[in-house]
């Protein structure tokens, strides 16, 4: 099976049916922050503006749901920033 597509452009960004919010690419580093949360310094994105289908898949979790390219996949790092961002 091939690996999914990496969310980079809009044009992948389509693919996750997050056309209508374009840019994510550049949140990867960002510390991905609750909806109602007061933002930190520095580069965030609120959980509320990430398209819909999506999933949250912490540091260190077991993938157990199938895939849907339809869905953006935001993956974090240990410290709670977004380490990539995929079409799975």
């Amino acid at each position: 099976m091939p690996s999914p597509p990496i969310f980079q452009d809009r044009r992948h960004a389509r693919q996750c049916h997050s056309g209508r919010r374009p840019g994510f690419q550049d949140r990867v580093g960002a510390l991905l922050i609750g909806s109602t949360a007061s933002a930190p310094v520095g580069p965030t994105l609120r959980v509320s503006d990430l398209p819909l289908p999506h999933r949250i898949i912490p540091d260190g979790s077991i993938l157990s749901d199938p895939r849907d390219p339809a869905r953006l996949s935001v993956f974090l790092d240990a410290r709670g920033r977004i380490a990539r961002l995929e079409c799975q």
